[in-house]
């Protein structure tokens, strides 16, 4: 068992029903094992057969048996006491590389400090695949990219089917909505890409999921609106009391050491350049083109 990974050991004790093991050790999940093996199984009660009643017979007259006094202990066979169990510390160069950094993920303490593990109920479950459904039809409505609007909605099976559901993206405007775009819905769980203005007010932005009547009248049936649009261009300043302006930006830049290539992941850098985007903007000027 001692051979065995941190993984294979969690899978041992998901199968033998053990709660609470995916943030323990390796020396936890075994003595967990070992104590979840250990334990006896409640044995079957047998049912005994019923007894005939026998005739009872005459009371036989049985002599006084006068009680054997107890022999009196011999000396030096008491128990001798048990030596106190002794704490050896853990090898840690036992450990495989594998093992030493599965076992680093759930470390949140200094080491030779206990480390106080919440107590959870054990009908959650411990995989993602047994968490609660959703209590009822869900929309949401995020912000990707400038100009680019994640929309997604989570319905109950054959909720679509039952009217010819619409998204239907909005911006209002002199207490008026006005109709920007719409998406015919036709599965129970979906997303859609609306690509936006910029410049359009994010609290003037909303999304609605409903159906028209046979009156010809839109029924919403859930709306969400949006938090914020990300801003297509880098701001000029960082604070109301913090103003920095391009030349300050370069001068801060090159205080504070050599440049290295700006690149993405997986694709050749470019020269060197001062023109970066701060976090939370883009400083590119083509990534919006009108179609």
């Amino acid at each position: 068992m001692n051979t065995k990974t941190v993984k294979e050991l969690k899978e041992i004790a998901r199968s033998l029903g053990i709660t609470g093991y995916s943030g323990l050790r390796k020396e936890e999940l075994l003595k967990a094992i070992s104590a979840s093996k250990a334990r006896p199984t409640k044995a079957k009660k047998k049912v005994a057969a019923k007894k005939v009643a026998k005739p009872v017979k005459a009371a036989k007259r049985v002599a006084k048996k006068t009680a054997k006094k107890p022999a009196a202990a011999k000396p030096g066979s008491v128990a001798a006491p048990k030596p106190k169990a002794e704490i050896v510390a853990r090898d840690l160069t036992e450990e495989n590389e594998e093992e030493r950094i599965e076992s680093a993920k759930f470390i949140t303490v200094p080491p030779g400090t206990a480390a106080l593990r919440g107590q959870y109920p054990p009908d959650l479950g411990e995989d993602i695949d047994n968490l609660p459904a959703l209590p009822g039809p869900r929309l949401s409505f995020l912000s990707q990219k400038p100009g680019v609007l994640l929309a997604r909605w989570h319905l109950e099976p054959g909720q679509s089917q039952q009217a010819a559901l619409m998204l239907r993206l909005g911006v209002l405007a002199d207490q008026q909505f006005y109709i920007k775009q719409e998406v015919s819905v036709d599965s129970d769980n979906g997303s859609h890409y609306f690509h936006v203005d910029p410049s359009w007010p994010a609290d003037s932005i909303y999304l609605q999921l409903g159906y028209f009547n046979t009156s010809g009248e839109f029924v919403v049936a859930l709306r969400r609106g949006t938090v914020r649009l990300p801003k297509l261009f880098s701001p000029t300043s960082l604070g109301v009391n913090w103003a920095l302006g391009v030349e300050d930006f370069k001068r801060e830049v090159q205080q504070s050491g050599p440049l290295g290539q700006v690149s993405r992941p997986g694709v050749m850098g470019g020269p060197s350049s001062y023109d970066l985007a701060r976090a939370g903007a883009l400083s590119s000027s083509g990534m919006l083109r009108k179609g």
